[in-house]
């Protein structure tokens, strides 16, 4: 799979070299992944069901991370409400991980249950080493805060409908904030020494992917965003 960039209609964000590698190698292992599925006999009951919007970056998120660890999953589409100017209201709607019994809603929520699941086989996706694992929850922190919020379909109607925002101020506004956290993303992954207070400190390595030679949490929660 060719990996796109990130469009805002008739700009486009290219995000950073480091970042873009490594989100290609992560589709790479997802599809590997993903044929294993296909050729598995599906489940009589499905006890994991994702309930989303398909491109939503919760949707995304979560898909990945179950892919990951292996876990066999089922999805069903949320209806996309309509308000009576017959424009999407996606109030109140919010995509959730439907497992044993429970709705688990909000993208950290959804991602340490997945990853705190015992899966036989399947690492865990934060790093063994304390300041990997620090450095992956840094780089997902960043991603969750400072980049996917600015793109959520109700930030978009208030600014047109509260701020009278025209379109190509719309694309400024998203064109703004993807260069901003995208290249504060790449500032952190070129100078992993910056997290060190003295000499003795110990940085984690990038490796494969963004934290290592495995996909992490970082890797997990940026992967949304290359797309938005």
């Amino acid at each position: 799979k060719t990996l796109k960039t990130t469009s805002t209609h008739n700009q486009v964000v290219q995000p950073g070299s480091r970042v873009l590698t490594t989100m290609s190698l992560l589709l790479g292992q997802l599809n590997v992944i993903g044929r294993h599925f296909s050729a598995m006999a599906a489940p009589a009951v499905a006890s994991t069901i994702l309930h989303g919007f398909p491109t939503s970056s919760t949707s995304v998120l979560t898909r990945f991370a179950l892919h990951l660890r292996g876990i066999e999953f089922e999805e069903q589409t949320m209806e996309v409400k309509t308000r009576s100017d017959g424009m999407p209201d996606a109030v109140g709607q919010k995509p959730y991980l439907e497992a044993e019994g429970r709705r688990i809603e909000q993208p950290g929520a959804i991602f340490n249950y997945i990853n705190e699941l015992h899966v036989p086989g399947q690492k865990s996706l934060l790093p063994d080493d304390l300041s990997a694992r620090a450095m992956s929850r840094k780089l997902a922190t960043m991603a969750s805060t400072e980049i996917a919020p600015f793109g959520y379909y109700r930030v978009d109607r208030f600014l047109i409908e509260e701020l009278k925002v025209d379109k190509n101020g719309l694309d400024k506004w998203k064109t703004h904030w993807l260069e901003h956290g995208f290249s504060e993303l790449e500032k952190v992954l070129s100078d992993p020494q910056a997290m060190c207070l003295d000499n003795a400190c110990i940085v984690p390595k990038h490796g494969t992917y963004l934290v290592g030679d495995s996909p992490t949490m970082a890797d997990v929660f940026i992967q949304p965003l290359v797309h938005w």
